[in-house]
């Protein structure tokens, strides 16, 4: 694809370095070069820097963080070097007319090559859609791997990343050998790769986490015997599974083998629906040959994960088809997927990409190694090969016992996806507040707003249509509500059963698996104001994220709103490792509303 923006660039640079004569050019181009050199060196740490500044409820910083991570730190020192190197050498050298046009022209054009290739290769990660003016570079071949397939005109960015990656494997090597070539292969692609998001076809999906969004649990290593069993399973028997590697190639089952990864997503790195949603493009297995020469990216063939969120059992999905996306059930907060790569033999794993954020893996050691598809396979209906597991062990000493009346609408704790005390908004004054249109009803989605008093009414004589009074569940879940104000005397934060809780951590309901669910927002209100928060994608993960109570306000309310999963039994509620209260019986969500 032609592409007008890159060629202007280049022709601007080259004209205006040509013109200023060969010198000139020259000293300019050796400041792009260091000054890629270094914002490439930067490009991680910056953008990880970037990321612990974003405390937004969107996210929006996080989305941005590596093209500004990149961009930003080659402008700021093209500019200081380019003013230092103006003081050091004041004087030009004057050569004849063809030289300076000539050397000028030159030099201006390396320069205005690699200017152009660092904005597209920072620009790609732009959270824009799929494609960026009608262009992507990878798309989706039909049995669903994820390959390069169209570069601009001209290829820039692909000069660029093949550019500094050289450099960084000869004259500008780090002494520890972790070069870019080295962490960053197929670079041109990998943010290409990360705006194939949820729901196609406009990209609309979360493409970049946290660093603290994400975990590894575990590694296996699947070796097996017949070469067929690479590219099938026992819960599809029938298909042999196709794959190729984003360069095209395809995978050689007898010459593979797979390298399974245990990633625990944690509540960071929920989408706005509530859920983690991951394609085939977001989560890239970075390997070294045998000969320790040169670095591969592999895409995931298929993840394993929970099937259900009314029961621990697992499943297998492939990426086998275009616009094939896995995502979390139900409502709890760590979602456990394995990510199965088939790595050419001899190669040895080196880090792995989830999302942007990369896991150094080369001291993982394997917990399994498979040898057949029956074991494999057998070990994911038992569960074992994806850990679930607590963020911490709870401390149940001094939960109080807190039993459950079914349907009492009076309860701490309660099924209800409505406003407190039947209260609503209005539609034409609903302010941050994101709703969804369905029939006569609004549903909130999304947004944190405060209301005047005044401004909430209880609805009578207003039209249904101009009503906004209930929080959107999904298929899967249903909305829960946990008063902790001072009227829960039972666990609320005021509570003696609170005392001493960690204030740093997050107020987590758990059901009959172990699952916890962080509260997505809450209503609150004082003699003045009233507070309504819901952001499925920035989960409460903190006391100190909500308003402080005080018994000297006795007026305060505040309600912790949840989704949880359909068709389990809630347990327990607790702040961190500290059970405030244990239900019994169990809140069931199949049976309560």
């Amino acid at each position: 694809m032609i592409h007008a923006p890159v060629i202007a660039i280049i022709a601007v640079i080259a004209y205006i370095w040509a013109s200023r004569g060969f010198f000139s050019a020259f000293l300019h181009m050796l400041c792009v070069i260091v000054c890629g050199t270094l914002a490439f060196a930067l490009w991680e740490p910056a953008a990880h820097f970037i990321m612990s500044l974003d405390d937004s409820r969107t996210g929006w910083l996080t989305e941005y963080a590596w093209t500004m991570g990149l961009l930003l730190p080659f402008c700021l020192l093209l500019g200081a070097i380019r003013l230092a190197v103006d003081k050091l050498i004041p004087w030009n050298v004057d050569l004849d007319g063809a030289s300076n046009l000539i050397g000028g022209g030159v030099c201006g054009l390396v320069s205005g090559v690699l200017t152009a290739g660092i904005v597209l290769l920072g620009g790609q990660y732009l959270r824009l859609g799929t494609e960026i003016m009608g262009w992507n570079a990878v798309a989706y071949e039909s049995n669903g791997s994820l390959v390069h397939k169209s570069k601009v005109i001209p290829p820039a960015d692909r000069m660029t990343a093949w550019f500094f990656s050289r450099l960084s494997d000869t004259t500008f090597r780090p002494m520890s050998g972790d070069s870019l070539a080295k962490w960053k292969p197929d670079m041109a692609d990998a943010g290409h790769l990360l705006r194939v998001t949820f729901p196609p076809p406009d990209g609309g999906g979360r493409q970049t986490i946290k660093p603290d969004a994400a975990e590894i649990l575990g590694r296996y290593v699947f070796e097996p015997g017949s070469p067929k069993d690479l590219t099938t399973d026992s819960f599809d028997e029938v298909r042999n599974q196709t794959y190729n590697y984003v360069d095209g190639s395809s995978l050689s089952a007898g010459q593979s083998y797979i390298e399974g990864f245990v990633v625990r997503f944690k509540a960071g790195a929920k989408e706005k629906t509530g859920r983690i949603v991951v394609g085939s493009g977001h989560v890239r297995l970075i390997v070294r040959n045998r000969e320790d020469t040169e670095s591969m990216a592999i895409a995931p063939m298929a993840v394993i994960s929970q099937a259900a969120g009314d029961s621990p059992r697992l499943g297998r999905w492939r990426f086998d088809a275009p616009n094939a996306f896995i995502a979390s059930v139900g409502g709890r907060d760590d979602a456990p997927m394995a990510f199965e790569f088939p790595v050419p033999k001899g190669s040895k794993p080196l880090g792995l990409e989830v999302k942007g954020i990369r896991f150094d893996v080369r001291n993982q050691k394997p917990f399994a190694t498979f040898t057949s598809m029956a074991t494999r396979d057998a070990a994911i209906l038992a569960g074992t090969i994806t850990p679930t597991r607590a963020a911490e062990p709870l401390d149940e000493s001094t939960a109080v016992v807190y039993p459950i009346v079914p349907n009492d609408i009076g309860a701490f704790i309660r099924m209800n996806d409505g406003l407190f005390d039947g209260l609503m908004i209005q539609k034409d004054n609903r302010k941050e507040i994101e709703i969804l249109e369905e029939g006569q009803r609004n549903w909130i989605i999304g947004g944190f707003a405060k209301f005047n008093n005044n401004e909430i009414q209880r609805g009578a004589g207003i039209d249904q249509r101009l009503q906004v009074r209930r929080f959107q569940a999904t298929e899967d879940t249903v909305i829960l509500q946990v008063v902790v104000d001072i009227t829960n005397t039972a666990f609320g934060f005021l509570s003696n059963a609170a005392a001493n809780m960690e204030q740093s951590k997050a107020p987590t309901v758990y059901d009959h698996n172990g699952t916890p669910y962080s509260p997505l927002g809450f209503m609150y209100k004082d003699s003045g104001e009233t507070w309504i928060r819901f952001t499925p994608q920035t989960p409460i993960l903190a006391v100190t994220d909500l308003p402080p109570l005080t018994r000297s306000r006795p007026e305060q309310r505040l309600i912790l709103v949840y989704r949880v999963s359909k068709n389990v039994r809630i347990e327990k509620f607790a702040v961190g490792p500290k059970v405030l209260a244990a239900f019994r019986p169990p809140l069931d969500t199949a049976t309560t509303r």
